[in-house]
């Protein structure tokens, strides 16, 4: 499967690389059962697009909205599924269709291009991630998360999209010399026109140790390795710790694993826990009272999360929030928590696991449905703050093609 997925995704990376123009022999034909329009291009590759996927999507302003990008028109209550043009014709740029009711659409070159359907269900790749494949990490990371320097990140938009796409594909990054103000975080999501998710701890938290603690994270004590709020069904994406005072003396380092790592690590080493712990729904519950009342959250899921394609999407693992009930028949539970037992067994392992001591002023920035992430135990009399948030994954994919297009004009 992972050979298939790079060869495809090889495949996309060199077609949208293509140029455009056309032999004088060969250019648009159409299919025996004319039902589509193809294009032979240059290098010989042949691109097949149904008139229907093609009248669907004419870009003329009748049919598509100039400012608004969208469709104007009832797809299903307008267009005839067997729909086919009285007459096609080329330009240097476009192809132009004629349809039987007269209505005129253009198709420029370079955006057939960027829409070549896959030749076969086996060369189907996910076009979720702007490009960027995960690449996954262990223990080489200490001392060496990509680091950016804040000032840069906030006027340069190439150290900002850098930062953007280290975060995505390698999961985590740091920013250093950060203002040792609460305030940064909300300059952060502008600059990055990201919406800060809220959850029941609010909008920003505050990450210290105080009275009648509602999370182990607003104690003092050793915090284990886990992703956060596994109980809400639309999980948060990505999060952001600034650090606005660290506690002095020993304690308070973070840890951090890759768990994209170490869920291939298990699929190739015990390929009957991978298919467990990524069938099988555990249960995970958080109940309370915080910023906005009484809260009481449950939502169950696989702890390893795979796309349609059989990819590692997401890992969710929050021993502290895991509920009593894994959705299982009973002669299937001990199994879950055999192959549970090797993945924890595996993220405490030296080999995977990263230590940080941030200071003031340091930001870090880590996928929460990839990167586990925990903390040493720290003095009690030592104060210990950290400002938090939230981003979604859909925002922080905009940014990327925004400053993508921006830094290209």
């Amino acid at each position: 499967m992972a050979q298939l997925l790079r060869r495809s995704l090889s495949r996309l990376l060199n077609c949208t690389a293509r140029q455009c123009s056309f032999t004088a022999t060969r250019s648009i034909t159409s299919k025996s059962l004319s039902d589509s329009l193809q294009i032979d291009w240059e290098n010989g590759t042949i691109s097949s697009y149904p008139y229907i996927f093609l009248r669907d999507n004419c870009q003329c302003e009748k049919c598509f909205h100039p400012s608004a990008k969208q469709r104007l028109f009832d797809t299903a209550h307008n267009v005839p599924v067997d729909i086919k043009p009285g007459s096609v014709s080329q330009t240097t740029n476009a192809v132009n269709l004629t349809w039987e009711d007269g209505h005129q659409s253009s198709f420029e070159y370079n955006w057939l291009k960027e829409r070549m359907f896959p030749d076969t269900d086996a060369d189907v790749i996910s076009r979720n991630y702007c490009g960027l494949k995960p690449k996954t990490w262990g223990s080489e990371l200490n001392g060496k998360i990509p680091n950016y320097d804040y000032d840069s990140f906030m006027k340069n938009d190439e150290t900002l999209l850098s930062w953007l796409e280290t975060v995505a594909s390698t999961g985590i990054a740091l920013l250093e010399n950060a203002p040792e103000s609460g305030d940064a975080l909300s300059d952060f999501s502008k600059r990055l026109y990201c919406c800060i998710r809220g959850t029941h701890y609010g909008d920003i938290f505050h990450v210290m140790s105080k009275p009648d603690a509602n999370n182990l994270a607003y104690t003092a004590g050793y915090l284990p390795l886990h992703t956060d709020l596994p109980f809400y069904r639309h999980q948060p994406g990505v999060q952001l710790l600034h650090c606005i005072q660290q506690a002095e003396g020993e304690g308070g380092e973070n840890h951090f694993v890759d768990g994209f790592n170490i869920a291939e690590h298990l699929r190739t080493s015990d390929p009957e826990a991978f298919e467990i712990l990524s069938t099988v729904k555990f249960l995970f519950n958080d109940v309370g009272k915080d910023m906005y009342g009484e809260f009481d959250k449950v939502y169950e899921r696989p702890v390893i999360g795979l796309d349609m394609l059989g990819n590692v999407e997401s890992i969710a693992h929050n021993n502290h929030v895991r509920s009593s009930y894994i959705n299982a028949p009973a002669d299937k539970v001990k199994k879950s928590y055999e192959a549970y037992y090797k993945l924890i067994r595996a993220m405490y392992d030296k080999d995977n696991l990263v230590t940080h001591k941030q200071m003031k002023g340091n930001v870090v920035t880590f996928n929460n449905q990839r990167v586990l992430h925990g903390r040493a135990a720290y003095k009690i009399t030592s104060v210990r703050h950290l400002c938090g948030c939230y981003f979604d994954w859909d925002d922080m994919y905009s940014a990327i093609r925004i400053y993508r297009r921006k830094l290209r004009s």
